[in-house]
């Protein structure tokens, strides 16, 4: 029996809606990829994936790379920032409204 992965619609509920071109940009460029695991970590956009090329591990990393630099919520341009201990990567807008959280 063949061992499924992380499929596209699994991936995109582990993180916010801003990235999710970026998921749906690594499945339709590497649609046989094995995603082992999809999440958000320090802030940034992370896929794992096994069995793949040198090109879709460049791909990978390139894409890690790009969530850093926009919103996860939203996808605009932005920065990570540190907001209560944790590492973010959201606009100003969303920004703001997870420092008014309690």
């Amino acid at each position: 029996m063949k061992k499924e992965g992380v499929t596209r619609e699994s991936a995109k509920r582990q993180v916010g809606e801003g990235w999710h071109g970026l998921i749906d940009e690594f499945y339709n460029m590497f649609p046989d990829a094995y995603m082992t695991q999809v999440k958000e970590k320090f802030g940034g956009l992370r896929l794992y994936h096994s069995g793949g090329s040198d090109e879709s591990t460049k791909k990978e990393i390139e894409i890690m790379e790009r969530s850093e630099k926009m919103c996860e919520l939203c996808g605009k341009p932005t920065e990570t920032r540190d907001i209560r201990g944790w590492l973010w990567t959201l606009c100003d807008d969303h920004a703001k409204l997870q420092e008014d959280k309690k």
